[in-house]
């Protein structure tokens, strides 16, 4: 299947624009995002090296282990698709003050992460293992919230556009992810490449967003 056989595939998914509809996509995804959560502690579990690395963290770290591995596909699936609007799709051929209707496809799971990250650092946090929600996160996942609501109501279209330079600044979380990840591993070479890595995307797609 081609790329274009892909977005065709995505257009079909953002069907929905009537409130009904948007609310079960959310809450739809909600669900899956709690079960990629769920799933990432099963997978880590199972795997060779990772078993190892993982089982030597605090209950703390084994959390957060489980939490970055929905932020790490929640990132990676709303900054590709937020690039390719942006630098192919253009929203609809014009980029300032155009649509696209791919934008629900980014949106509508998007909210459904925030929803299942926030119970699910709510729910870490009551455990009361060490863990405890960072405020910038919250700060994080408002913002986030914010910026996509303008692109799901009435308004000025170039707030759509700003929305989704927004959303594709997410692409530096899987790298920013994945240092974590070896940094806990103790593979201190991989994490600096990763570190480098990161702060040429944090330049390119946060300090100069989308390269203009």
């Amino acid at each position: 299947i081609g790329c274009g056989g892909v977005v065709m595939a995505v257009q079909q998914m953002s069907a929905p624009t009537d409130i009904p509809s948007s609310a079960l996509y959310i809450f739809v995804s909600f669900w899956f995002w709690l079960g990629v959560y769920i799933a990432t502690g099963y997978v880590s579990q199972a795997l060779p090296y990772v078993s190892e690395v993982y089982g030597k963290l605090s209950e703390s770290e084994k959390e957060e282990w489980k939490m970055r591995g929905p932020s790490t596909l929640h990132a990676a699936w709303i900054s590709v698709l937020s690039l390719y609007i942006l630098q192919v799709d253009r929203l609809a051929e014009d980029r300032l003050f155009g649509r696209s209707d791919l934008v629900s496809a980014v949106m509508l799971p998007s909210f459904g992460y925030m929803f299942a990250d926030t119970a699910t650092e709510i729910y870490v946090t009551s455990r009361k293992i060490g863990y405890t929600t960072p405020v910038s996160a919250v700060a994080h996942h408002v913002c986030s919230v914010l910026a996509q609501l303008a692109t799901m109501l009435p308004a000025p279209d170039q707030m759509l556009y700003l929305s989704i330079v927004i959303a594709s600044t997410e692409v530096t979380t899987p790298t920013l992810n994945f240092r974590w990840y070896l940094v806990k591993a103790g593979c201190s070479r991989g994490a600096t490449i990763l570190g480098i890595v990161l702060l040429a995307q944090w330049v390119y797609f946060r300090l100069v967003p989308c390269g203009s």
